[in-house]
């Protein structure tokens, strides 16, 4: 049979770009050329489920809707539990409530659990995996302990692993998941690392030393940092076996930690590769160029020629298996920084969060880039004017409303790299925060950012707030409009001046749902801001925004992460306690140290000291009634 040379050419890209995941041939790395050598290497077909007979089984097929023999339940707060069909089991939650159902039994590490279910959380979250907590939890519902989980929030759903010992809590992102519809979610809990599939798909992969056991597998739905309006999880079924061999896991697994795939960035901005169950050596190799390889820690880095670069990265099965594993990843080295022009506003608008007819001119309407974490890009509609005094800017953000929903600018008096502002006229650099008309009120701050001479940026609250600053906002059909106006004497600004600049949008709940314009976490570094001229006439030509960001894609893949290092993807909380008392705090109105205290895991007088230093800190402002009960202020 004839081919065309378009069949072979088409096949000839399938090899070439297939992920890591189907049975093929994958390039063996050789130092001593230029180019992958390829040799071929059978590799394990995907995984099927194991014939064993389960440890644990349930349907949901037994009324009240479980096994009574096989779980403990707990219920608190309002919200209820239903039998579907006879053969389903849907728990729900609302605000300052839970729902959790606990293994009888305990397991300890070398075991599988797959459970079939959807989440219909909306800003409720759902825990399902392994924890060492005992059946009966209380406070305990959402696995502060050592754990292995599946976390679901937001449209969202995180591998974790939490120990306690180290603070420590690393999470993966599923990608490219509705978890609003039924799937197979498979965890595969082994000394050295824990895998999640879903629906036979592997998409996440933690790697390290795993807590042991024994533990109790539970599921839990409990309020999303305190704005529940409804949610829910329906389970169908749950079978845990156990796991002996890592043959059919088909190892090693490559993740892309940070920045997000496609993404564009500074040069020399590390790339974080997150190698699981491989031999301890990493290959890599830019554009073709020869590999290098290293053991951890890597340090690649992204090319400093602007345009775009290809990384493609190898490695080799740590379990003794003849396994490779490949992955090609694309980034973007950003250029010259892009430019905006403000519109001259001969009529300044009313600083109301509204957005009238006629009150900003055409020529200040700007769409924007917006990029998330993970590489996703949202066009969002920004209007930028200045007159003689202020600088005045108008977001049409569509992130909805909530208790964490917000929008935030960083401008910068001198586009040279460098923070040099100071709690005092003129404040030179800021970070400008406005809440959504639902986010708390604590949100609503200047901050200033400042870097030492050792290179360390730091960001302190702006106080007392010089005049001239305005904010609002308002709640729209497709999200929240905000308005600023910010004065150009605290940047020492004039007509016709240019500003460094950065746009953001914060999502409630989860980080990886956070939107940057230019370049994600501008906090860390001044150079990853965009370039603001400000208008001089009338007749001000129209907007420019530079070309090097002229380039519009969507990355397909799924969030990761909630609180963030440079490292990357894996999330590591080094005072995860700390952090949970002022995220509790600030999710009540008032609490009793008592209940505060359970839901921590620690004494009333160990709490009320970590709410002293908390204090100290100005992390929290809180007052402690004398019986008991803490206020914020």
């Amino acid at each position: 049979m004839k081919i065309s040379s378009r069949v072979i050419i088409f096949l000839t890209m399938i090899l070439l770009i297939a992920p890591s995941g189907l049975n093929k041939a994958i390039p063996r790395p050789n130092q001593s050329d230029t180019m992958i050598v390829f040799e071929t290497c059978n590799q394990n077909p995907v995984f099927t489920h194991s014939s064993e007979e389960p440890v644990l089984y349930d349907g949901f097929d037994e009324f009240p809707g479980y096994n009574q023999s096989l779980w403990n339940f707990e219920s608190y707060g309002e919200g209820c539990v239903s039998w579907l069909v006879g053969d389903q089991f849907e728990m729900n939650a609302s605000r300052h409530s839970y729902r959790t159902l606990s293994s009888i039994q305990t397991f300890e590490v070398g075991h599988e659990a797959v459970i079939r279910m959807k989440l219909q959380e909306e800003e409720a979250v759902v825990c399902v995996g392994w924890t060492n907590h005992t059946a009966i939890t209380e406070w305990n519902y959402l696995f502060g302990g050592d754990s292995i989980l599946l976390q679901g929030a937001l449209s969202t759903v995180l591998l974790e692993r939490v120990v306690t010992e180290y603070s420590q809590r690393t999470s993966r992102m599923l990608s490219g998941l509705d978890p609003s519809v039924f799937h197979d979610y498979r965890i595969v809990w082994n000394s050295s690392v824990i895998i999640a599939y879903v629906d036979d798909v592997r998409l996440g992969a933690i790697g390290d030393t795993m807590p042991s056991g024994p533990f109790h597998f539970k599921i839990a739905i409990t309020e999303f940092r305190n704005v529940t309006t409804q949610g829910g999880v329906i389970i169908d079924s749950v079978t845990i076996r156990e796991h002996h061999s890592m043959i059919s896991e088909f190892s090693p697994f490559i993740s892309l930690g940070s920045p997000g795939n496609s993404t564009i960035n500074l040069g020399s901005d590390v790339i974080d590769i997150i190698p699981v169950g491989h031999d301890g050596l990493l290959y890599w190799s830019w554009d073709g160029a020869l590999n290098s390889s290293s053991e951890s820690p890597y340090d690649i880095r992204l090319p400093l020629v602007s345009g775009q670069h290809i990384l493609d990265v190898y490695c080799r099965d740590g379990y003794g298996y003849d396994n490779w594993a490949r992955e090609r990843f694309v980034f973007i080295t950003m250029g010259d920084p892009p430019e905006l022009n403000a519109a001259w506003m001969s009529t300044p608008p009313t600083i109301d969060g509204i957005f009238l007819e006629n009150e900003w001119p055409e020529i200040s309407l700007i769409m924007l880039n917006l990029v998330r974490t993970d590489g996703l890009i949202i066009d969002v509609n920004v209007m930028i004017g200045s007159d003689e005094r202020f600088i005045y800017f108008g977001i049409d953000s569509p992130v909805a409303s909530g208790h964490d929903s917000r929008a935030a600018l960083i401008i910068d008096e001198t586009f040279d790299g460098v923070y040099k502002g100071h709690n005092g006229t003129p404040t030179r650099a800021i970070w400008y925060i406005k809440g959504s008309p639902d986010a708390w009120k604590g949100y609503d701050e200047i901050q200033v950012l400042n870097q030492s001479a050792q290179g360390v940026i730091s960001n302190f609250k702006l106080t007392p707030i010089p005049s001239g600053f305005l904010s609002d906002s308002s709640v729209t059909s497709t999200g929240v409009h905000y308005e600023f106006r910010v004065p150009m004497e605290e940047f020492n600004a004039v007509p016709g001046t240019s500003l460094g600049i950065s746009v953001m949008l914060y999502p409630s709940g989860m980080g990886v749902h956070n939107l940057f314009y230019p370049l994600t976490y501008p906090w860390e570094n001044a150079s990853r801001l965009a370039i603001l001229h400000l208008a001089t006439t009338l007749d001000i030509s129209v907007l420019i925004v530079g070309s090097s960001l002229g380039i519009g894609f969507i990355a397909l893949v799924t969030y990761f992460g909630w609180r963030r290092r440079v490292s990357g993807i894996s999330t590591y909380i080094e005072t995860e306690d700390s952090m949970r008392i002022v995220e509790l705090i600030k999710s009540y109105d008032q609490i009793t140290l008592e209940r505060l205290s359970r839901m921590i895991g620690t004494s009333e007088n160990e709490l009320r000291n970590r709410i002293g230093e908390l204090q100290s800190q100005n992390a929290i402002d809180v007052k402690i009634s004398d019986n008991g009960t803490i206020k914020r202020r």
